[in-house]
């Protein structure tokens, strides 16, 4: 693997934000955040966001739904604090300068709030997001996904534990989400022992090829094999993940084409397809 200071040249990620969520996949994103945050010297942030209702707020004397209410709120609480814990212990361990809040407001107000801290970071950590994205359960952190303007790392449900994040696989078509992606994944690029560039049905003729790509890294001393693939446009995401499988790659940098309008999140049929079956994790940027 190549030195820290090779991942330190250009840019590095000097502060990470991380969206902890509050069940079995907590373990996953702690252990890439603090992965993450190892690997560059950064800060780390880990935020818990809860979802407070109107009846939570006062239920002295209201009655028995809004005392069941925040019932459930304080055992959300300690299940947060317990969760913020296990992210500090990480971090503590791995002897990272780190930080740790807790959001408590309506769904409109944590999507608000999340945006306008993760703006500030050089990176932002989530979990995959969970299907349909219409839906407002866990509506923060698909906001961050989609708006706050910084590339993400979604890390799937069940991955567990840390990785060196040496082994990268580019999703690559020549446009602009794609060329965004591989310019903010530049410091892990650099660190990389292994990168692989995936292509499915290129034009031959363009000049932003797959093969023009690999030129592009090499100038920045940086060796790639290039993987040009055939595939039927329904089973584009197949092809991809049955790559990345194969090249061991252990995480995934790609453009992502989406957008959000008046409460909704509209993603395009291949981002769809390979964030909702991602096996490893997977650098986007919007």
């Amino acid at each position: 693997m190549k030195s820290l200071a090779k991942r330190r040249g250009t840019g590095p990620f000097r502060d990470v934000l991380t969206h902890v969520p509050l069940d079995e996949s907590a373990e996953g994103v702690i252990g890439l955040a603090v992965s993450m945050a190892r690997l560059f010297e950064a800060h780390v942030d880990g935020i818990v966001a809860i979802e407070r209702l109107d009846e939570q707020r006062s239920p002295v004397g209201i009655g028995a739904v809004a005392l069941q209410a925040a019932a459930t709120f304080e055992s959300t609480m300690r299940n947060a604090a317990e969760t913020l814990h296990k992210f500090e212990t990480a971090a503590n361990r791995a002897a990272l300068s780190h930080g740790k809040r807790v959001i408590a407001e309506k769904a409109d107000l944590i999507d608000r709030t999340l945006l306008r801290v993760s703006r500030l970071y050089d990176l932002s950590i989530i979990v995959q997001p969970r299907w349909p994205l219409t839906t407002e359960r866990e509506a923060a952190p698909k906001a961050m996904l989609f708006d706050s303007g910084r590339p993400v790392i979604l890390v799937p449900y069940r991955y567990r534990g840390d990785s060196d994040l040496d082994r990268i696989a580019i999703c690559w078509d020549g446009g602009r989400y794609a060329a965004r992606a591989v310019h903010d994944a530049m410091p892990l690029l650099e660190g990389a022992r292994s990168i692989d560039i995936i292509a499915v049905n290129e034009d031959d003729n363009a000049e932003t090829c797959s093969e023009a790509l690999a030129i592009h890294l090499s100038r920045r001393q940086l060796a790639s094999t290039v993987r040009r693939l055939s595939s039927h446009s329904f089973n584009i995401h197949e092809t991809i993940l049955s790559m990345i499988a194969d090249t061991g790659s252990n995480l995934v940098v790609m453009g992502g084409y989406g957008h959000s309008k008046a409460g909704r999140f509209v993603l395009g049929e291949v981002t769809r397809d390979v964030i909702e079956n991602m096996t490893v994790p997977t650098f986007m940027s919007f």
